[in-house]
């Protein structure tokens, strides 16, 4: 229950973080970025899963993967990484994908929730 809770306070304190920020044009797969090997929106739910082994995957597997989390917090014995990743086109169209990771005190994955959306202003 403490981590659902835990949980549901880092996606909101993460999407209202990102209500601030501006959108780029084009999808983030498209941007150039050296720290991230390809935009979240490239990963399928299954590519996620077969990557985030909870007690296996580390936080510097993820790192090599994703580069540096957006945000970081600490809860009890917990360590919270959050992505986030966001792009509005001029068509109206707009996404976000969003990786929350939580790791044990040995830096081991523990658990994650990774969602993408689409979305149409019309």
């Amino acid at each position: 229950m403490r981590i659902k809770l835990s949980w549901f306070l880092a996606l909101v304190a993460v999407l209202s973080i990102t209500a601030c920020t501006s959108t780029p044009e084009e999808r983030p797969s498209q941007r150039q970025n050296s720290q991230i090997s390809q935009s979240l929106f490239d990963y399928s739910d299954s590519q996620i899963e077969q990557f985030l082994v909870r007690g296996a995957t580390t936080q510097s597997m993820i790192t090599a993967r994703f580069g540096q989390p957006r945000g970081m917090s600490q809860s009890g014995d917990y360590i919270y990484w959050h992505y986030i990743e966001r792009y509005q086109r001029e068509d109206g169209r707009n996404g976000l994908a969003i990786l929350n990771v939580v790791f044990d005190r040995a830096q081991i994955v523990v658990d994650y929730d990774f969602q993408v959306r689409h979305f149409s202003d019309s």
